[in-house]
């Protein structure tokens, strides 16, 4: 059936499996990526030490999602800050498990 037209959003099943593979290993890289960091950190997003910072986790992420996206602005979206969208995105999954969290 890959000549055919999916019914649903009219695009040719070749062009949904390619895009589908596009973001699976897209979000395979940010997995991976927050998997690392969270090992490397101790699961420090989540779970604040609140050693300094009496923030909850929910706030202390927003914090950092505001720190990204200050950086974007200030810099753009080049080479150099490829690394800032995929820690943006990681930021904002673990948002969604905080607010769930609370």
């Amino acid at each position: 059936m890959t000549d055919t037209i999916h019914s649903q959003n009219f695009m040719p099943e070749p062009y949904i499996n390619k895009r589908e593979q596009q973001i699976r290993g897209v979000m395979s890289e940010i997995t991976s990526l927050l998997l690392a960091k969270n090992a490397a950190y101790g699961d420090s997003a989540l779970s604040p030490s609140n050693i300094f910072s009496k923030l909850t986790a929910v706030e202390a992420i927003k914090i950092r999602i505001d720190d990204k996206l200050k950086r974007i602005a200030n810099k753009g979206i080049t080479d150099q800050t490829e690394d800032t969208l995929s820690d943006l995105i990681g930021y904002l999954v673990l948002l969604k498990i905080a607010l769930k969290e609370e």
